[in-house]
């Protein structure tokens, strides 16, 4: 959540089959003023439990967040400071 108190939403919607493999990978970033407390909520169908991962992200920072699994069932995080994954220089 923007320091201002707005809500911003984006629904994500992975594409999925019994060849998909890995867990949802979801990018964010943001360029807006002051800390911004983030929620990324995973849920496969709606007679499926939500799995949310939450954490704080600061102006100029990138977020990639996987999808919580068994075998991680945190989720992961990992935040780099002005950087876009794939992208160089």
């Amino acid at each position: 959540m923007p320091s201002s108190g707005r809500k911003i939403v984006r629904s994500v919607d992975g594409g999925s089959g019994y060849l998909a493999q890995d867990e949802y990978t979801v990018i964010a970033t943001t360029a807006e003023g002051g800390a911004h407390r983030i929620q990324v909520v995973f849920r496969d169908a709606p007679d499926v439990p939500k799995r949310i991962v939450e954490f704080e992200m600061k102006p100029g920072e990138t977020a990639r967040v996987v999808e919580p699994s068994r075998g991680n069932p945190e989720g992961t995080v990992e935040i780099r400071r002005n950087s876009l994954w794939g992208r160089t220089g």
